[in-house]
């Protein structure tokens, strides 16, 4: 690849049929669903009456079957038809054809429908197993399985499966490593989708411990005492746009949200420094930040040597997002300043002048995430938000609710307190955005 070429990042489509269309009799998307079904499934016997159960028609059809169930929420038996296209598949064309990997993929989304994250988890392997076996594993061609075995150990320690606390985010960061390597040996930088990510893990690896000289004692919670009272009184002025009627239901809302902010916060491990005794497994944790700034200086480094000024500039920005992130708001001023100069001086200077709030850390990557939900029923919502020049949440406001939980109303309430986005640049200088409407989605 040239300096600059990215491999293909996961797709948010359905994967492309490992089959060509040449033995169905009928075009499926011309009929609906249940018909498509039944006339698959009546060709399905047909076949196997005239041939065999190892017909090599029958991997097509139990695939394009496997589609229409899906479609019509029948995870089930999905699941069965696309397990029966992969055995036709390794009886045609062998246990390491490439084209299995569309198949994998269909099964690990039905055991993601299914709520079976050790079933969905086992196929992600076993993909990443099959691409390993038929390229190179220090090659470009891998960096996209690793990410998304990434997505998925981030869904994991965002929606909470995970038993082991902070286990998904070190399993992520080392598939991270993997990527790098694979991109250093190349002398690339990286692909916009994993700078992302390695953004994402290790914000998150830093907001599940933080380790404190105790020397400071109290003082060294400060912060973390003003961020849950911020984030709490975002959340209140939700519970209040909603429940203004209803002072009851108010402050349950709101003291739930509070409850659910209190949880998300990082625990506090305090280290005496001076001792010169210093656990390595919590530097992992209180480098995060640095990791995270170096990665970003690496890539800004190589994307100007090789003259990739768009993207360079969105690395600078990331830069600024990271800053903002840890509360260097000084430091963000004058790295969004260096983006807007440098900005000008290569003509790019109106892609990111009074450009809308951009959602950063996790809450710029959820909806790509494997949604590992368990709930049976969602709703959605349309919130205005004021937000802050440091990205903070200052005010949330519901304009449009269709969840009909007041808990999963409160949790979302902590959830918007507590994102970050990237303010409003005007001429490279942060401004507050007010009444900035999202939408979101949840299960419940």
């Amino acid at each position: 690849l040239a300096a600059g070429a990215q491999p293909s990042e996961p797709s948010q489509t359905p994967s492309a049929s490992p089959y060509s269309p040449e033995t169905l009799e009928f075009e499926v998307e011309d009929i609906s669903s249940v018909e498509a079904v039944e006339l698959l499934l009546t060709q399905i016997e047909i076949v196997e009456a005239e041939n065999s159960s190892f017909a090599p028609e029958l991997g097509e059809l139990s695939y394009d079957l496997g589609i229409q169930f899906d479609q019509l929420g029948l995870h089930e038996d999905a699941l069965e038809a696309f397990l029966r296209a992969d055995q036709n598949m390794k009886i045609r064309e062998g246990l390491y054809s490439p084209n299995r990997e569309a198949l994998i993929q269909k099964i690990f989304e039905q055991h993601i429908a299914l709520n079976d994250w050790e079933s969905a988890e086992i196929a992600l392997d076993s993909n990443a197993w099959l691409r390993a076996r038929n390229v190179d594993a220090n090659s470009l061609a891998y960096v996209e399985v690793l990410q998304d075995l990434v997505r998925w150990n981030l869904a994991r320690d965002h929606y909470g499966v995970e038993e082991e606390e902070s286990r998904s985010l070190v399993r992520a960061y080392s598939d991270l490593e993997d990527i790098f390597a694979i991109y250093d040996a190349q002398g690339l930088p990286l692909d916009d989708l994993t700078l992302d990510l390695a953004m994402t893990v290790n914000h998150m690896l830093s907001l599940d411990v933080l380790v404190l000289d105790s020397v400071q004692g109290r003082a060294g919670t400060a912060a973390l005492d003003r961020t849950y009272f911020r984030q709490a009184r975002a959340a209140m002025t939700a519970c209040q746009s909603l429940y203004a009627e209803d002072l009851e239901v108010k402050q349950r809302c709101a003291n739930s949200a509070e409850r659910q902010i209190r949880q998300d916060l990082p625990e506090a491990i305090f280290v005496d420094y001076s001792s010169g005794q210093f656990d390595q497994g919590l530097s992992f944790y209180s480098r995060s930040y640095f990791r995270g700034k170096d990665i970003l200086l690496t890539q800004i480094e190589i994307l100007r040597e090789t003259d990739q000024d768009a993207r360079t500039l969105e690395a600078l920005m990331k830069l600024g997002d990271w800053y903002l992130l840890f509360g260097y708001q000084r430091n963000a001023e004058e790295v969004y300043a260096a983006a807007w100069e440098y900005a000008q001086n290569v003509g790019l200077g109106d892609s990111i002048h009074m450009q809308a709030p951009q959602a950063i850390s996790t809450a710029g990557l959820i909806e790509s995430l494997p949604k590992l939900d368990v709930g049976n029923r969602s709703g959605e919502a349309q919130v205005a938000v004021t937000i802050a020049k440091n990205g903070e949440i200052e005010r949330i406001e519901y304009l449009d609710i269709d969840i009909a939980d007041e808990e999963a109303i409160a949790e979302l309430s902590a959830s918007l307190a507590a994102s970050r986005y990237r303010p409003i640049l005007r001429h490279g200088v942060p401004i507050a955005a007010v009444a900035y409407t999202v939408s979101k989605q949840v299960s419940y």
